[in-house]
């Protein structure tokens, strides 16, 4: 089992088996964020309601997180609820909380191919733009954000993580109105 921190909060993730429904880590990465912005954009939020439409993307919701994944069921953006994106190597997941802020959390999966997922959804996605990462970055991690106003009373702000020597990434996205 391996332990990993993710925005401080501390999950062990077990060996995993691979299924036959399984995406390249890449196209798994792009369906869990698009999961994400879709959540904090409030159009389908991350819930039991919401299951049918997952379904159908081949996502697969859980109202409770996984046992490694336990320490991100309440956190400062509130309770959350937890979608598996099936993937060929390692854990990601998005967790919707109910500020309507979200977490995609990626392990055990090369940050260079999640990287790829990333770029290739905030780039091809009508909207949204490149922007300045509001943190620092730790040693050993790389930081990556994008924004994006649908309209003009609403802003989402994803900022990305990825720590390389761990493979872990992280994806926070933020939902600000007024």
């Amino acid at each position: 089992m391996k332990a990993y921190v993710l925005l401080g909060l501390a999950v062990a993730m077990p060996a995993l088996a691979q299924s036959s429904t399984d995406r390249s880590v890449e196209e798994a990465t792009r369906f869990a964020i698009e999961a994400c912005a879709n959540h904090s954009s409030g159009s389908i939020p991350i819930e039991g309601k919401s299951g049918s439409q997952f379904d159908a993307k081949g996502l697969k919701y859980q109202l409770n997180p996984p046992e490694f994944l336990e320490s991100t069921k309440m956190t400062t953006l509130g309770k959350g609820e937890y979608l598996k994106s099936p993937s060929t190597e390692g854990e990601i997941w998005s967790i919707g909380y109910d500020s309507a802020g979200c977490m995609m959390v990626a392990l055990g999966v090369p940050t260079a191919e999640v990287e790829k997922g990333l770029v290739a959804y905030f780039t091809q996605t009508k909207g949204w733009r490149s922007d300045r990462p509001t943190a620092r970055a730790r040693p050993g991690e790389r930081l990556l954000a994008y924004a994006w106003n649908p309209r003009r009373n609403l802003k989402l702000t994803a900022a990305i993580g990825l720590r390389d020597a761990e493979n872990t990434t992280t994806v926070t996205i933020t939902r600000t109105t007024g």
